[in-house]
């Protein structure tokens, strides 16, 4: 057994305490070049009590949660990124469209002054883990897009109530309750693990 396959199985049998942990390792670090002893220094940075930004509250649940890696893919289970900035949802992924108008074109810039194509424009249903289905709206295919972009003032604008405080982003619909609660990450990202259902 090779070293990454070792640390793959390691990050996926974290506790969730050291979710945190996987989210960002995934996020910054090329997986394939990380050794047990990286991982381990991780995990021994955070039991020394290093101080970081986020919520450690044993009584918070995330309602959904996974890690993003390419066999996830096939499972439709992408990583999202809840946004204050972007102008509107984002996603590279075409397979996660339960529909797709691919007549609609436009371009998005970018804070570096980059530009990429929006090459469509439709909706992603996604399962909850308290099991209901929900519907991102208007989301903009971008190909070249490597992170997806959750837009808080859409989900606003679509009547849910957004919580940002104590490293904490609380996603609420106000008839269902809680549909999301995603702790900040070490690079002080909300990253949100979206089941896209077909």
């Amino acid at each position: 057994m090779n070293d990454t396959t070792i640390v793959e199985k390691i990050l996926r049998s974290l506790s969730p305490k050291y979710e945190y942990v996987v989210c960002s390792t995934k996020e910054s670090k090329d997986t394939d070049a990380l050794t047990l002893d990286e991982i381990q220094s991780l995990s021994n940075d955070k039991e020394k009590g290093e101080k970081s930004n986020f919520l450690e509250k044993e009584e918070v649940e995330t309602l959904l949660m996974a890690v993003h890696n390419k066999q996830e893919e096939s499972q439709n289970i992408y990583l999202w990124y809840v946004d204050t900035g972007c102008s509107n949802h984002m996603c590279g992924n075409k397979s996660s469209f339960s529909y797709l108008n691919e007549d609609f074109h436009t371009t998005v810039s970018f804070r570096d002054k980059s530009i990429v194509h929006v090459v469509g424009k439709g909706d992603i249903s996604i399962r909850t883990k308290n099991g209901f289905v929900e519907t991102i709206s208007n989301d903009f295919f971008v190909p070249a897009l490597k992170s997806n972009l959750l837009n808080v003032g859409q989900l606003q604008e679509k009547g849910y109530v957004i919580m940002i405080s104590k490293g904490v982003c609380e996603i609420y619909d106000p008839s269902r309750g809680a549909i999301a609660v995603v702790p900040m990450n070490t690079n002080r990202l909300f990253p949100l693990v979206i089941d896209c259902v077909q």
